[in-house]
């Protein structure tokens, strides 16, 4: 197999086992109404907290505004996101996670914690500093070019 082979096959291989992985691991310890995607837009609520709209967490998610609307009306109805009003700008709307949505971020954390501790326990310090070398390398090849 040459490299492309490879690192085509690594790389597939391994986006699907993450997703696998924690859509089987959060349905069990969250249940099942929420999707892998609904637990990111809760994420980059909680990431975007100092000024959570719902433009920035589409641009943070890469989705469209009205991508990110359809699945936040959804959030809001379960319970696990509210609206509110910006205290300066009254036609602005912030995002908030719920405590519900806030205890479903922590466990969404906690899963992506423990994966990296397990890489990381497997690998000597030079590894690891190559494996983020090479990570941030791939980051930056993956990163939108104007």
């Amino acid at each position: 197999m040459d490299n492309f082979e490879v690192v085509n096959n690594v790389l597939v291989n391994l986006f699907n086992k993450i997703l696998f992985n924690e859509e089987i691991i959060l349905k069990k310890r969250v249940g099942a109404d929420l999707s892998i995607k609904d637990i990111h837009i809760l994420q980059a609520i909680n990431d975007n907290k100092d000024y959570p709209t719902s433009s920035n967490v589409a641009k943070t998610l890469n989705i469209t505004l009205g991508t990110l609307t359809i699945a936040i009306n959804r959030l809001v109805q379960k319970g696990y996101v509210i609206r509110q009003r910006d205290s300066e700008d009254k036609r602005k709307v912030q995002l908030a996670l719920t405590s519900k949505g806030t205890k479903v971020n922590n466990i969404h954390q906690d899963f992506h914690r423990k994966m990296v501790d397990e890489i990381l326990n497997e690998l000597n310090l030079k590894e690891q500093d190559i494996l983020v070398l090479v990570i941030k390398k791939i980051s930056e090849i993956f990163d939108i070019k104007d």
